[in-house]
């Protein structure tokens, strides 16, 4: 919340890491609370300290840029949310990459550029916030030491706990419905499942068929701590012998479809539903945070960030 002088009064972060969520802080309690079911021990040690610590920095920071926000780039009175996401994602061959960036009501305004030590001006008020930001080198060298260096680090502590979590093997369910086009759409869906890492695949006669041919795949986090998916193909009603497989830390796991007369295509009717804000984010593995803040009297509108 910013009062009418510009000043932040409030404000809350969240913490992802592969697009679960694991941190929640606000200004009020000013300390971090856990979420997630894989922290476990994580609280008690040095790396949770730490991130209390860097999350106080932040908010500070935080509301800084907001009052430089708000005094230089000649924005209108009212109620708007500002949002800070800041973070590093890891990749496969070890190379670790940080990203920062500032957002005014759920658009993107200023992005920091690590590479070239610059800030790119996406809104057209930031470019008075963006000369002023690399005017300033020693802050800028900073952020992308924090971002490339710390966080980095706190990721890969992360990544201990993350990892050392027990296995939980996913829960199946196969269905079958009869289809606009006359052919019968077969379902596998694989859900309450840890870590992420999974494979489930449609075969007939005991050999698998085309990943081209079978729709789905996406894996999503189910929010408490699991991950769900789900297959699809579709098939000709006299074909037969079909199962699903699936493969989970080394463990494998077959379904059949089940008998019995398969289910008339029903009318299927689509709403879309306007959520306040929502962020999407791609990346191998990543590991941020989202600042939120808003101006004025209205509600505050928190920024969620998913990593597919």
């Amino acid at each position: 919340m910013v009062s009418s002088d510009g000043e932040l009064l409030s404000y809350s972060a969240h913490g992802y890491l592969d697009g679960e969520l694991f941190l929640h802080y606000d200004s009020e309690s000013q300390r971090p609370e856990p979420r997630g079911t894989w922290l476990g021990n994580l609280v008690e040690t040095d790396a949770w300290k730490k991130e209390n610590s860097n999350l106080k920095v932040i908010g500070q920071e935080f509301k800084i840029t907001v009052t430089k926000i708000t005094d230089q780039s000649n924005l209108t009175t009212g109620s708007h949310t500002f949002q800070e996401t800041l973070g590093c994602e890891l990749h496969e061959d070890g190379d670790c990459r940080g990203f920062w960036k500032y957002g005014y009501d759920g658009e993107d305004f200023l992005i920091f550029q690590p590479e070239t030590l610059t800030w790119e001006a996406v809104h057209p008020a930031a470019g008075s916030l963006k000369n002023a930001f690399e005017a300033e080198q020693v802050e800028t060298k900073i952020k992308k030491a924090k971002v490339e260096g710390d966080y980095c680090d706190q990721l890969l502590n992360y990544l201990k706990f993350w990892q050392e979590k027990k296995a939980v093997f996913p829960l199946l369910n196969v269905t079958q419905q009869e289809n606009r086009e006359g052919k019968v759409t077969l379902r596998c869906c694989a859900y309450n499942f840890f870590p992420r890492d999974i494979k489930v695949t449609w075969m007939q006669d005991g050999h698998a068929l085309n990943h081209r041919d079978q729709g789905g795949g996406v894996i999503q986090p189910s929010g408490d701590g699991t991950y769900q998916t789900w297959v699809s193909i579709d098939v000709h009603p006299e074909e037969s012998n079909y199962t699903c497989h699936v493969e989970h830390q080394g463990r494998n796991q077959t379904i059949s479809v089940p008998l019995g007369p398969v289910p008339e295509a029903k009318r299927r009717y689509w709403v879309l539903a306007a959520l306040p804000l929502l962020v999407v984010l791609l990346l191998p593995l990543g590991y941020c945070f989202v600042v939120s803040g808003a101006e004025g009297e209205g509600t505050s509108r928190m920024a969620s960030l998913y990593e597919l």
